[in-house]
């Protein structure tokens, strides 16, 4: 065998390698030693030498570069890295951002889908020979993987996780999927299918509200054991309004949308209007029958028979009343009432007065 060139010349089988007892080594033993000291420099080269920067371009040669540990500097999208032996290990720091192109044969990436690389994201890639190269982890500075490993851990989720979420969820199987992101950004639209939920958990890991799809394409929001729901200002300094366990909302003002621009075709109440309000019997208070909590206010469907345009009816046939607006018209017809009562009692008073 004659003296190797390089230490891939070498046999594992140490029978194999040179010089061997048959062989005659006269002028040439000192070749062998200087080889040998030359393979042990490029080990402490490759496992425990400093590493080399390398600047991001199309392809960038770290099977040719003298370390196992890289540093990529620049922006630029990487396509692709040089060819090297099959086996050879790079450790890759990277310094900015830049986008690690996907390929199923030359870049083989975690997730089958592009990287946008972070300033400190780490990458350790193996040679699989020919060009090609596989990347057997990715650490990101921030210490999440590109890809969640579990719908229960932190990390980036691609479209295709999230169809696949979908494909599997039930109305029996809500809030088996999760988005754990520790102070991320998730950016762009997430499209969840019927039968989904969105859940917030307390400390103790109790589910306390989540917001959920039905099959009918109707949104639940509920307060499960917390003690009320708050909208807050963008400041999130000023309480804007509050809606307690049984229902109860209340907020600092309400207002409807009433502008005249906004309306047209109006028309006045009929003469026996406040007769036919007066004729209602289920007016006043009562108990709620599915907690007995105690509440007042009219039956619908009798303000509805001689009002139809205060009562609203939901789509599964529920009635509600447009109590505001409603008090607000019967206020103003019993002032008009009272004014115009006034003044045809000054008229008789008169015209007693006048005899």
């Amino acid at each position: 065998m004659p003296v190797p060139s390089s230490i891939t010349d070498l046999s594992k089988v140490a029978s194999e390698n040179s010089p061997q007892g048959t062989e005659t080594v006269r002028g040439t033993m000192d070749d062998y030693l200087r080889a040998g000291f030359a393979f042990s420099r490029q080990m402490w080269d490759q496992l425990l030498g400093p590493s080399v920067t390398l600047p991001s371009a199309a392809t960038v040669n770290i099977g040719f570069a003298a370390s196992v540990n890289i540093v990529i500097t620049g922006t630029t999208q990487i396509s692709a890295f040089d060819v090297a032996n099959e086996g050879t290990t790079r450790w890759i720091t990277f310094t900015g951002a830049l986008t690690l192109k996907y390929n199923a044969a030359s870049m083989q990436l975690p997730g089958a889908a592009d990287i946008v690389t972070r300033a400190g994201d780490v990458a350790v890639f193996k040679s699989l020979g020919a060009g090609n190269w596989k990347c057997m982890a990715y650490q990101r500075i921030s210490g999440t993987g590109p890809v969640a490993a579990s719908m229960t851990t932190d990390g980036y989720l691609t479209t295709g996780d999230w169809n696949s979420f979908n494909s599997r969820m039930t109305p029996a199987a809500v809030a088996a999927a999760y988005l754990a992101l520790t102070g991320g950004t998730l950016a762009g639209t997430l499209t969840l299918n019927n039968g989904v939920q969105i859940s917030m958990k307390d400390a103790s890991g109790v589910s306390r509200q989540f917001v959920a799809m039905g099959g009918d394409n109707g949104i639940t929001f509920t307060n499960a054991g917390g003690n009320y729901t708050r909208w807050l200002n963008q400041a999130f300094d000023t309480e804007i309004m509050r809606l307690d366990n049984v229902g109860n909302l209340t907020s600092k003002t309400y207002t409807g949308n009433s502008d005249e621009r906004l309306k047209k075709k109006w028309r006045r109440r009929p003469a026996d209007f406040l007769q036919r309000v007066a004729s209602i019997r289920k007016l006043g208070d009562f108990l709620w029958k599915k907690d007995g909590t105690p509440g007042i206010g009219v039956a619908a469907q009798q303000l509805e028979a001689i009002w139809p345009e205060a009562v609203h009816t939901d789509a599964r046939g529920y009635k509600s009343v447009n109590y505001g607006a409603a008090a607000f018209v019967i206020a103003v017809e019993l002032t008009r009432a009272f004014f115009a009562y006034v003044a045809k009692t000054d008229k008789r008073l008169a015209k007693l007065e006048g005899k």
